[in-house]
């Protein structure tokens, strides 16, 4: 969708539409591995819960086209664990795993 919106612990929002980013997916799965993006010059991962796939979300079929998976976003390189957090990553896994702004709103 080309936004990314990140609160922190402070409940404070940073919304950017300067977003680009990439999808590892899990050899010969349609899950993601990880998700990469750059969100204004800064690097961001996704790291997905081994037990967060949602398989039962979009009833079957459309699924396979959009997996999604909860788990956690962080910096590249953190090395704090959160105590408590909610995310949410859905790819476009049948085609299409990068992303390249191409228009801005």
């Amino acid at each position: 969708m080309g936004f990314a919106l990140f609160t922190n612990q402070r409940g404070e929002t940073n919304l950017s539409t300067k977003v680009s980013g990439s999808v590892k997916l899990i050899p010969g799965d349609i899950w993601p591995e990880t998700i990469q993006l750059d969100v204004d010059g800064e690097k961001w991962e996704f790291l997905p819960d081994p037990k967060g796939r949602m398989p039962d979300l979009l009833y079957g079929k459309i699924q396979s086209i959009t997996p999604q998976n909860e788990g956690r976003w962080q910096r590249v390189g953190e090395r704090r664990t959160p105590a408590v957090w909610f995310a949410w990553g859905e790819v476009q896994s049948n085609g299409r795993i990068d992303y390249r702004q191409t228009k801005r709103i």
